[in-house]
């Protein structure tokens, strides 16, 4: 689903994550293959949140979850998220 719009969902996913690490919890972000959409809302927590860069996110991610592969779309949508960060 290269031109759905992810990156409105990422303040929700964010604070979910968030109030589980306040409250001692950890969370599984996982979506149909884990390839995409489940990786695009990481990389960008980890932007927002720890101050990497697009390409450090998704280069963390991939060392730990190597076929991650977000679609073209969703690399767009990062890439104007790190812009407005």
């Amino acid at each position: 689903m290269p031109d759905a719009s992810i990156k409105n969902h990422f303040d929700e996913c964010f604070e979910f994550i968030d109030e589980a690490k306040r409250r001692g919890g950890s969370v599984l972000v996982h979506c149909f293959m884990g390839v995409s959409r489940s990786v695009t809302v990481v990389v960008a927590y980890l932007m927002k949140k720890r101050g990497m860069s697009l390409s450090q996110a998704l280069e963390h991610v991939k060392q730990r979850r190597p076929q991650a592969s977000p679609n073209i779309g969703f690399i767009q949508q990062l890439q104007d998220f790190q812009n407005s960060l």
